[in-house]
């Protein structure tokens, strides 16, 4: 004979089996939107509310069934629709802050993916000289390659061996077009 059991999340009765364990009347009532479980992952502070849950290369990460394949979608991202509704196709949502795990709204706007890679060159986060992975000179080389240069030498198929790199990239140096930071 079947008992009445409240359903958890809705408060509406339910028949189910003596033995069942059920706490939900439906699989809707299961299954928590992610509109609510959202905050369950976000530690508020005064300054940026860090995303505690999964992230990706910094930023935090949530399975929603937003996308065709149910892949994860960027928490900030999600901050922005909870905040303000849906993102224009074209733009991104960018952090005032530079701080990827951050889904405070009001640390977040909206931008061009151009917009948003000027700004992290305005900021001078992009990865630059020795920072840069790839790198082969270092600042002391580009100071000596650049005092080379003002004694009025131009030959950079002569120096760009003994630093290990191309002629173009001997002369991008010396003429500051490259290595800005160094002063």
């Amino acid at each position: 004979m079947p008992i009445q059991i409240t359903c958890q999340r809705c408060g509406i009765g339910f028949s189910a089996r003596p033995s069942s364990t059920a706490k939900f009347c439906s699989r809707q009532c299961f299954i928590i939107p992610w509109q609510i479980r959202f905050w369950k992952y976000v530690e508020k502070s005064d300054g940026c509310w860090n995303w505690t849950g999964n992230k990706r290369d910094g930023y935090g990460q949530l399975s929603v069934g937003l996308t065709h394949d149910n892949s994860p979608v960027d928490a900030h991202r999600l901050s922005w629709i909870l905040n303000f509704g849906e993102i224009p196709e074209g733009l991104e949502v960018c952090h005032h802050c530079d701080n990827h795990s951050c889904v405070r709204p009001d640390h977040l706007f909206l931008g061009t993916r151009k917009q948003n890679a000027e700004d992290c060159v305005s900021k001078m986060r992009q990865a630059y000289g020795v920072k840069n992975g790839l790198a082969k000179l270092d600042d002391d080389a580009v100071r000596e390659i650049r005092a080379l240069y003002r004694k009025g030498f131009r030959n950079w198929a002569k120096i760009a061996p003994i630093f290990g790199v191309s002629n173009s990239a001997v002369g991008y140096a010396a003429r500051g077009q490259t290595w800005k930071h160094v002063a």
